[in-house]
């Protein structure tokens, strides 16, 4: 592209990078302006030249041929915003619906006790729909860069006890008595074994292969493995239980520093304090968690009361009404990528730059010999070549590296963009992380509040918070963890683990 044809036009981009115009710069001249000529304009303003662009160039130049310069501002570039994925889903059918709760579950907050946690169904029952998934579209931008989709949508699998028929083939019907428990994405009816009476540590520890439903509680002491959900009616103490499915608890959860939770599915409970809870799916509590480790890979949701106390990880986001307490008692919040992770990033990319730099000195010994080709020995020929080969060789393994950082990346991240969030306030004394970030509060922020990232016009990430009855936004000085503090973190977590 000549200077003088490149002078002839002005482009410009919006704020967003979501669009870009273009507008002549002189009253003529451009009756020989080609589409290539254009082309080069844009690629030198980083605007990428697509099929939609490209026809663009070549109608705005046989416009520009046959009647003169544009006389305004002409759209020669527009991104595309990204879609969202839907999940699929599972429909009850009417004559279920007036099971949505039981009588033991606190009527003020039925949402969290879907049927699907206790309903026990009889073979032959239509139970419902499914309706698939709507898939997530990344988008982009006239630079184009790609915006990712906020949410990738996922499918429902059709298990155990159940089958699928009628004019859509998505109807679901019973085909055994059981419980129906859709888990990990699966949904399936599994049989299910009664208790009605407390669960206690006599002739333990208990194996269940069945979904277990208790009507009374679990004890002190209790060691139980289930393969399927366990429901429980009251309460459970200083009890060690793993899940396959999940763990519903119509009362509440007191540890006493002694008891352990671990599920494939989720856990949901009045409330919970002074234990260990791990998940796979979201932790659901109503009135209160404190004193508690928890971690999940869901969401993390304290509905009406308070998070207070322990160390909480939660790789979607964290949502209470109220996070601290006001005796400044540490607390500890984590969303996004785990510490396990981002340790490991930060691990490659050390090595990455390690190898970028080998890479660097080996170019810088090969340069010299490469621009007097003609004049080396047959020794410094071949050494030359030998150098080249160790750079090849160096530059695929950063790119296995880096092809390895984007597996566990895509693994392990959030299904959205995580967050923090407290629908009264936030005391001091919390310790709020995202990804690598993290900011200690050290005075009260007022709710409704949420806290998250965003990139600034830099492409720098920040810590937001934004109050959402006031609509305002404030950036929070938070700090970046060094690999030795995510180092001690981890270490931290597998000693409180044993």
């Amino acid at each position: 592209m000549s200077t003088a044809t490149e002078k002839l036009f002005i482009v410009e981009v919006t704020e967003d990078r979501m669009t870009a115009t273009l507008r002549c710069a002189r009253l003529g001249g451009y009756s020989g302006v080609t589409p290539g000529e254009l082309a080069a304009v844009l690629e030198g303003s980083k605007i990428a030249v697509t099929d939609e662009v490209a026809g663009r160039i070549t109608a705005l130049a046989e416009q520009m041929r046959t009647q003169g310069p544009l006389r305004q501002n002409q759209v020669i570039a527009s991104g595309k915003l990204p879609t969202e994925g839907h999940h699929a889903r599972f429909v009850w059918d009417d004559a279920l619906k007036n099971s949505r709760t039981a009588p033991w579950i606190v009527d003020s907050y039925p949402d969290f006790y879907q049927p699907e946690y206790f309903l026990i169904v009889e073979a032959g029952a239509q139970l419902g729909q499914l309706h698939r998934r709507e898939d997530a579209h990344d988008g982009y931008d006239v630079l184009g860069n790609t915006l990712p989709a906020p949410r990738q949508s996922r499918d429902l699998t059709l298990g155990s006890g159940l089958q699928a028929g009628g004019e859509s083939g998505l109807i679901i019907t019973a085909t055994q008595t059981g419980m129906l428990e859709i888990c990990n994405w699966v949904i399936s009816l599994k049989p299910v074994q009664r208790i009605d009476e407390d669960l206690t540590s006599a002739g333990g520890p208990h194996k269940q292969e069945q979904c277990l439903r208790i009507r009374g509680s679990i004890q002190d002491q209790v060691e139980l493995e289930c393969a399927g959900s366990v429901v429980v009616e009251q309460g459970i103490k200083a009890a060690i239980i793993t899940a396959g499915g999940h763990v519903i608890v119509g009362e509440g959860i007191d540890g006493r520093q002694r008891a352990r939770i671990a599920t494939h599915g989720m856990i949901v409970s009045r409330f919970a304090q002074n234990c260990q809870l791990k998940a796979k799916e979201d932790i659901r509590l109503l009135t209160a968690l404190e004193n508690s480790i928890t971690s999940t890979e869901g969401m993390l949701n304290v509905a009406q009361g308070t998070l207070s106390g322990g160390q909480h990880y939660a790789r979607n986001g964290i949502s209470a009404k109220t996070i601290g307490h006001e005796s400044a008692i540490p607390t500890v919040l984590r969303v996004g990528l785990h510490p396990d992770v981002l340790r490991f990033l930060m691990e490659k990319n050390l090595e990455i730059a390690h190898r970028t730099q080998s890479v660097e000195r080996i170019r810088q010994l090969v340069e010299p010999l490469m621009a007097q080709m003609k004049r080396l020995t047959p020794q410094q020929r071949e050494r030359a070549t030998e150098l080249l080969y160790q750079a090849d060789g160096v530059e695929s393994e950063i790119r296995s590296l880096q092809a390895e950082q984007q597996k566990v990346i895509n693994r392990c991240r959030p299904d959205n963009p995580p967050y923090i969030e407290a629908e009264s306030r936030i005391y001091p004394g919390t310790t709020l992380c995202i990804n690598e970030f993290q900011f200690v509060v050290d005075q009260e922020i007022r709710g409704p509040i949420r806290i998250h990232l965003q990139t600034d016009d830099r492409q720098r990430e920040q810590m937001m918070s934004v109050n959402k009855m006031l609509n305002s936004k404030k950036a929070l000085p938070a700090k970046t963890l060094t690999l030795d503090q995510l180092k001690a973190l981890t270490s931290a977590a597998k000693a409180n683990a044993n």
